[in-house]
């Protein structure tokens, strides 16, 4: 890969646009971001089971403490 850099930023930006090419663009062109994307999908297509189910688990786990909190203070 080849890019051209002109001197019309600082340093510092210029450094950052290049982090962010790496990070972003590359990956996409690579096909690197085929299986996260795919993973991102299938828990949004999931969200609101998910989501109930952790809502769930923290209703009980107040329950069961507050629970255990009043058998101890008796």
């Amino acid at each position: 890969m080849l890019l051209l850099g002109h001197d019309w930023a600082p340093p510092p930006a210029t450094f950052h646009s290049y982090e962010l090419f790496a990070r972003a663009v590359i990956p996409y062109f690579k096909g690197q971001l085929a299986a996260p994307r795919a993973s991102h999908e299938w828990a949004r297509g999931k969200r609101d089971q998910l989501i109930g189910r952790a809502g769930e688990a923290v209703v009980k786990a107040i329950t069961e403490h507050v629970a255990e909190q009043g058998e101890a203070g008796s």
